[in-house]
């Protein structure tokens, strides 16, 4: 397995290979710090699968006594907000590193005017209030004001250890001045240091009461006075860190790195108002610590991007692998007007420009020749080519590129301001030498932008050539995002790990975006069709000289395919990779993103679709596991939008994000049979079935009188145990609020209703149950498996003990436990435990004994995600590497060398597997793509998809049941049920979106005399149906749009005649809008 260094963000390019990179790598804990060597310097990296599903490398540890304060706090705010809100719906994420609040929803007292700079101030009362602090830090402090001098526009309040700067950006839509936003953001401190990732950002609107925040806070319960010098002296800092970068480079670079700049990089922030703070040291989440760091930067060349180097401030170890910061990618002038006069090489554009820098308010423009020379460009000049013709085009497309964000994505006027002298105006290079292969990319370390001439060859990359970067305006467009998108927040490019790489994929997806819509725009003022690729005279797709395909679709952002890891997730939420790649994954993966806003463009229009889009990017903070606060930017704008009086398309956004498996649904997220018995659970409660699945009765009352909700995993226990006892991980409801922290709960038919088993550790987080032969229950969490002993009749028995879970013991294996199976029994009635620990196959013999790891085929790429356990064969199911299966011999155990692959990858049309279900003599895997037969042959085994489902339906969770029938709950359809090869939607309460019934005359919303667009329905066909259009009324127009991946209008009409359309399986959306 050969482990690459990290791809700069921006256009796709292709770095060396580094060399020998495990040589110096020890896994954390493994070393002590008298074992820690500086020279040459040790690199302490997790292993997949311990600390990076809660944050990546850069995880804090869990807080029990914090987390505690936090849930109860919650609650109590929630039950306020549920009785002073009532327009803004209740949302609460929280973050997978730490289980605080990531994102919350409050509001203020009246609404307010924010005049005057009253947005600080507003922000400080509500983090002020008794239940604000305890919710979102688990601490009892409140803040402490401290009064800066009267000359500085900015309010500091202590954070919980420490002195966060609060500054408040102002965002303008359009020209409505009703409508401005406010961002007030607090950086995290530590006494004098600041906490890397950790920031709290409160969110408002002018005249409005309501506001949201969003928090990526580390619950540290250290003092300074835990990080005493000594301390490491600067020039070994910056040798740790050149010699750290030269391990990973090719040997033509790391020859050359003694020359390279370094430096010890200040921790500073700077923001649109407010001053700046510096520290020569950071506290660092690392692996379930909290480490003192510096922070340095390296540069090797003039084509290499700045990599940043974490080295412990006391034992002068690297923590983690260093990575990249880059980011790929008035005289009558001739410039390029659009991607398609790029491609012509025809520029088709005449501009006035005056003999100066036209970007000089915030970018310094400069050509660097191949004799090393750096100078100015001639901006008069008549040239339709060479280095001053293409540094004017980039010129000319940063000022347009601006001008774009300034008035459709509502940047904020002023923001990108940077006069000379300061540390971050923008540089602009133009290389006319460099390497054969693509070197166009924003750095973030220095906040440059560099760009390669291309002299006619075309410049290689990973999939093609690259030509002429300086002319296509989407790529200048690309690069731009990048850099205005750091000025105006730094946190997903400087405080972001590489595991996963969430942060940079979102850059990329961004910056792709709105360089195809602002692309777009001008296309649509031209009058001309709106092209699907983005960058199509760099990155063309069919090669301009024979036709044939170049990049084909993969740039495009409207495509028909739905390709896991580039058009949608691997899995809901779920990031397809571990870390970041050497190839263009991460970009692959961007695309998921560029292409779901691209959906909300098709619906909304470029005009609100950029601006929510672009304002939802001030929500992340900190570290990012998954796409879930930048999920919840982007919904709370469109809710915010529709609060405004605009019914937009905020009803239907949560399902289009869900066709990409950005956004969990959550409907039927388990099964359970035990007999005829079937138990049916989600997001939305519980449902049982007494007759195989037939008729579905609620069942999801609690002992308490509460209700159970947000269940994510279901057992039950194994036939001879009688009456059957279901278990249930779940966030336990009282009364219509939303659930608020992970617990196990159990229920027989015999009872009146679900309880807590009871003392389940805050600090772990469950994912998963299995159920042994006597009763006994295991729970697979974030840090290992945890079994409990079941009493008389297999019911729970003791109160589980956080330092010996239920009285038994805790297992040695402390890695993520996505599902877990029970072998057969052997003599003594012991059964094996094998469980899918993501990076590879854990088991504990029968015996016990300890555990053992089998990989598949990469345990970095594979994710194994599911088991099944079936008479003496063990099934697995992956996310890339399709099913596998092992046997158990006569002792209970699996046979050495048993594990074989026996349904490819490409036989499930290269879907994740997520669930894993047998029924008769046939073996059922659950995919991304569908739901597939797999049958053992004569030679090998087969899959055959089984079709019907809803297009996009991801199955979660897959049964048998006793009749023979097949159940498939899914993430986002409801539940369905297969019988005589076909399949039906199962009418249980609340599971799905009620289907619209064709010809019925569905009741539309009241349209408000302002409105454009009146959303009046979308619902989920249960088959192939006829869906019968109108107008309403005179002056609308009915609209029928497909909701899912790709986006698209089916048709429209606003004749008197009735058009009547053919719909497959799936969401669609009625729209009816005014006719204009």
């Amino acid at each position: 397995m050969q482990e690459q260094p990290s791809p700069i963000y921006g256009a796709p390019i292709i770095r060396p290979r580094p060399r020998s990179p495990f040589g110096r790598e020890q896994p954390v804990g493994r070393s002590s710090p008298a074992d820690i060597e500086r020279d040459p310097p040790t690199i302490l990296v997790p292993r997949p699968g311990d600390y990076w599903w809660y944050g990546g490398w850069f995880a804090p540890a869990l807080a029990t006594e914090q987390l505690h304060l936090s849930l109860g706090a919650t609650r109590t705010y929630r039950d306020l907000y549920a009785k002073r809100v009532g327009d803004f719906r209740w949302r609460l994420s929280r973050s997978p590193a730490t289980l605080l609040p990531s994102y919350v929803r409050g509001w203020l007292e009246s609404s307010p005017g924010h005049k005057d700079g009253q947005a600080i101030e507003l922000a400080n009362w509500w983090l002020d209030q008794e239940w604000v602090m305890p919710m979102l830090a688990g601490r009892r402090d409140r803040y402490n004001h401290l009064p800066d001098a009267p000359s500085v526009v900015t309010t500091r309040w202590r954070l919980p250890g420490g002195q966060p700067p609060a500054t408040s950006e102002r965002t303008v839509i359009a020209a409505d001045e009703a409508a401005l936003r406010f961002h007030v953001r607090y950086q995290q401190w530590l006494g004098e240091w600041p906490v890397f990732g950790g920031q709290v950002v409160v969110h408002q609107w002018q005249d409005r009461k309501h506001l949201a925040c969003t928090s990526s806070f580390f619950p540290i319960s250290r003092t300074p006075d835990a990080y005493a010098p000594p301390y490491l002296a600067e020039d070994e800092v910056l040798r740790i860190a050149r010699s750290a970068v030269a391990h990973y480079l090719a040997d033509d670079q790391a020859a050359a790195i003694s020359e390279a700049e370094v430096q010890k990089w200040p921790a500073w922030v700077e923001r649109f108002i407010g001053e700046t703070r510096k520290s020569d040291k950071v506290v660092l989440p690392f692996a379930g610590d909290y480490r003192l760091a510096h922070e340095a930067r390296v540069q090797p060349s003039v084509w290499t991007p700045t990599w940043r180097v974490f080295v412990d401030a006391q034992t002068g170890a690297v923590l983690g692998r260093p990575h990249l910061l880059g980011s790929h990618q008035a005289a009558p002038v001739p410039v390029f007007r659009d991607s398609d006069d790029a491609a012509d090489h025809l520029p088709a554009q005449t501009v006035a420009m005056e003999n100066r820098n036209p970007c000089d308010a915030y970018m310094d423009v400069a050509i660097q020749t191949a004799a090393g020379v750096r100078c100015q460009p001639a901006w008069q000049t008549n040239a339709a080519a060479g280095l001053d013709f293409e540094a004017r085009n980039i010129a000319h497309h940063s000022a347009r590129f601006l001008e774009y964000l300034q008035q459709v994505c509502g940047a904020p006027a002023g923001a990108f301001s940077r006069p000379a002298g300061n540390p971050r105006r923008l540089q602009a290079e133009l290389h006319e030498a460099g390497p054969a292969s693509l070197a166009t990319f924003f750095d973030a370390g220095q906040g440059r932008l560099i760009f390669q001439h291309d002299a006619g060859a075309g410049l290689t990359t990973e999939g093609g050539l690259v030509r002429h970067p300086a002319h296509d305006p989407e790529l200048i467009y690309h690069e731009l995002a990048h850099a205005f998108m750091w000025l105006v927040a730094d946190t997903l490019f400087t405080a972001q790990a590489n595991t996963p790489p969430v942060g940079r994929a979102i850059l990329e997806g961004y910056a792709t975006y709105l360089a195809r819509s602002c692309g777009g725009l001008v296309q649509e003022r031209a009058g001309a069709p709106v092209s699907a690729h983005w960058a199509r005279a760099a990155y063309p797709p069919t090669d301009p000289l024979t036709g044939a395909p170049d990049w084909d679709s993969r740039w495009a952002l409207f495509r028909g395919s739905t390709v896991p890891g580039a058009d949608v997730l691997l899995a809901p939420e779920l990031y397809p990779f571990a870390e970041t790649t050497f190839n263009l994954d991460d970009y692959d993966a961007g695309m998921v993103w560029a292409r779901a806003l691209w959906d909300l463009r098709q619906l909304a229009g470029a005009a609100l679709a950029d601006n929510v889009a672009f304002d939802a990017f001030t929500y992340p903070q900190g570290g990012l596991a998954t796409f879930g606060p930048i999920v919840d930017g982007l919904l709370t704008n469109a809710d915010a939008q529709q609060i405004a009086g605009e019914i937009a398309w905020g009803g239907v956004l949560p399902i289009v994000l869900a066709g990409r498996r950005l956004l969990g649904g959550g409907d039927v997220r388990g099964l359970a049979v035990a007999g005829s018995d079937v138990v049916a659970a989600g997001r939305l409660g519980v449902w049982r079935s007494a007759d195989d699945g037939q008729t579905w009765g609620d069942w999801s009352q609690m002992l308490d009188g509460g209700r159970l909700g947000g269940v994510v995993a279901l057992a039950v226990t194994p036939a001879g145990i009688n009456p059957p006892i279901f278990y249930a991980i779940a966030l336990s409801t009282t009364g219509a609020g939303a659930g608020l922290s992970p617990e196990i709960y159990w229920r027989s038919p015999a009872d009146g209703g679900w309880q807590p088993v009871g003392g389940w550790p805050i600090n772990l987080r469950p994912f998963s149950l299995a159920a042994a032969a006597n009763g006994d229950l295991y729970v697979g969490t974030g840090q290992g498996v945890r079994r409990g002993q079941a009493a008389a009749g297999g019911r729970p028995g003791a109160p589980w003990d956080p330092h010996d879970p239920l009285g038994v013991f805790a297992t040695k294996f402390s890695g993520l436990a996505l599902d877990m199976a029970c072998g057969p029994a052997d003599a003594q009635g012991r059964q094996a435990l094998c469980v899918a620990g993501f990076n590879g196959l854990w088991r504990m013999d029968a015996a016990g004994g300890g555990w053992t790891l089998a990989t598949l085929q990469d345990e970095a790429r594979d994710l194994v995600t599911s088991v099944l356990a079936r008479g003496s064969d063990l099934f697995i199911g992956s996310g890339r590497a399709g099913v596998w299966r092992g046997v158990f011999g006569a002792d209970g155990n699996l046979q050495a060398g048993s594990v074989q692959p026996i349904i490819a990858a490409a036989a499930l049309e290269g879907a994740a597997v997520l669930s894993l279900a047998a029924a008769g003599k046939d073996l059922y895997a659950s995919t991304s793509a569908g739901v597939f037969r797999c049958q053992s042959g004569p030679a090998d085994w087969q899959a055959a998809k089984l079709p019907g489902l809803p297009l996009g339906a991801d199955v979660t969770a897959l049964a048998g049941t006793a009749d023979g029938a097949l159940l498939a709950g899914t993430a986002s359809h409801g539940l369905w049920r297969r019988e005589a090869a076909t399949w039906r939607q199962v009418d249980i309460a609340a599971s799905a979106i009620a289907p619209l019934v064709p010809g019925a005359d569905p009741a539309l919303p009241a349209l408000p005399a302002s409105a454009a667009v009146a959303f009046a329905a979308f619902y989920l066909t249960q088959a192939r149906q006829a869906t019968i259009a109108a107008p309403p009324a005179a002056g609308l127009r009915t609209e029928l749009w497909w909701i899912g991946p790709n986006v698209r209008l089916i048709a429209a009409t606003n004749a008197a005649a009735v058009q009547q359309l053919l719909n497959d399986p799936g969401f669609y959306a009625v729209a009816v809008r005014r006719s204009v």
